[in-house]
C-alpha cells in the first residue's frame, strides 16, 4: 500500500495527470477561447435537465471550472488524493469512483435543486470535479493508515474551503458518499476474493498432500501405475486405503492398523523414515 506521495508513486499516476490536462485544456478551449456560451452548454443546466434537455451536462460538467482559483485548488486537489487512488485501487476502479461520485454528486445536486424550486425552475448551472474529487477523498480516507496526518489535515482544508466558496454542497456530500460507498464495496470484495484464495490455496495444498503421500504408498507397493490399485480396489469393493493396508501388510513394510477408516500407526518414527525414504 501507498501511504505517501512519492516520485514512484507519481510516476503510476498516469490516469490523474490525464484527468488533470483533460480540465486545464477544457478551461483553456471552452471558457477562455470559446467563451461563456460553450460554457454554459458544457456545465449542468438542472432547468434543462428536468425537462430532458442538455442530460449530457450531469457528465462534462465534472471537467469544467468557474474561474481560474476554482481550477487551480480543484487540480491541487485531484492530483494529492488522484495520486493516492490510483496507487491503491486498480486502473478501472479509479475511474468507477472518480466518474460514479461526481455523476452522484450531479444527480443529487439536481434533486436539491428541484427540491428549492417548488416548482418554478429558474436557470441554475453547476459545474466543477468537486464532487468526483470528494469521491476521491472518501476513497483515500477507506484505505489510509491513520498515521497519514497530513492527508486527514489537506481533506478538512478541501472540505473547509468548499464549504466556504461553494452553495453547491449537496453535490459535496453525495459525491463523498458514492465514493465512500464504492470504495467500501471494492475493500469488500478484494477481502472476499483474498479469503476464496487462501481457502482454494489451503484445499490445493490438503489434495497435493493427499495425492503425494498416495503416490508415496504406491512406491513402497512398488505399483507403478497407481490407477491400477484404484481398479483393484473398485473389484474388490474395498476402499484404497485398506487395500494399501492389505498390501502393505502382506509385503510387510509398515506395520500399522485401520479402525472406524482411519490409519493408526504403532511406530510413527518407523513409519515416518519408511516414508522419508520414498521421494515424493
Amino acid at each position: 500500500m501507498v501511504i505517501e506521495i512519492s516520485e514512484e508513486s507519481i510516476k503510476h499516476a498516469q490516469i490523474t495527470f490525464s484527468l488533470i490536462i483533460i480540465n486545464v485544456l477544457s478551461f483553456i478551449i471552452v471558457n477562455l477561447i470559446l467563451g461563456t456560451t460553450w460554457v454554459l452548454f458544457f456545465a449542468q443546466s438542472n432547468h434543462l435537465i428536468i425537462h430532458g434537455k442538455e442530460i449530457w451536462g450531469l457528465i462534462t460538467s465534472i471537467f469544467m471550472h468557474a474561474d481560474v482559483a476554482h481550477l487551480i485548488f480543484n487540480m491541487i486537489s485531484l492530483f494529492l488524493f488522484g495520486v493516492f487512488v490510483e496507487n491503491n485501487y486498480t486502473k478501472v476502479q479509479f475511474i468507477l469512483i472518480y466518474i460514479g461520485s461526481g455523476l452522484v454528486g450531479s444527480l443529487f445536486s439536481l434533486l436539491y435543486y428541484i427540491l428549492i424550486s417548488q416548482g418554478i425552475y429558474y436557470p441554475v448551472y453547476g459545474l466543477g470535479s468537486s464532487g468526483a474529487i470528494y469521491g476521491l477523498m472518501a476513497a483515500t480516507f477507506v484505505k489510509i493508515p491513520r498515521s497519514n496526518k497530513y492527508m486527514y489535515i489537506y481533506g478538512i482544508i478541501f472540505v473547509g474551503y468548499q464549504l466556504l466558496t461553494s452553495l453547491n454542497n449537496w453535490a459535496h456530500i453525495f459525491g463523498f458518499v458514492a465514493g465512500f460507498a464504492i470504495a467500501r464495496l471494492i475493500k469488500h470484495q478484494v477481502e472476499h476474493q483474498s479469503r476464496q484464495n487462501l481457502k482454494y490455496s489451503k484445499e490445493s495444498e490438503k489434495i497435493a498432500l493427499e495425492k503425494s503421500i498416495f503416490n508415496r504408498f504406491c512406491r513402497l507397493l512398488q505399483i507403478e501405475n497407481p490407477m491400477l490399485l484404484t481398479q483393484m480396489a473398485e473389484y474388490l469393493q474395498i476402499d484404497e486405503i485398506e487395500l494399501m493396508k492389505r498390501l502393505i501388510i502382506w509385503k510387510q513394510k509398515l506395520p500399522f492398523t485401520i479402525r472406524h477408516d482411519r490409519i493408526y500407526i504403532p511406530n510413527m518414527d518407523e513409519f515416518l523414515r519408511a516414508l522419508d525414504r520414498i521421494p515424493s
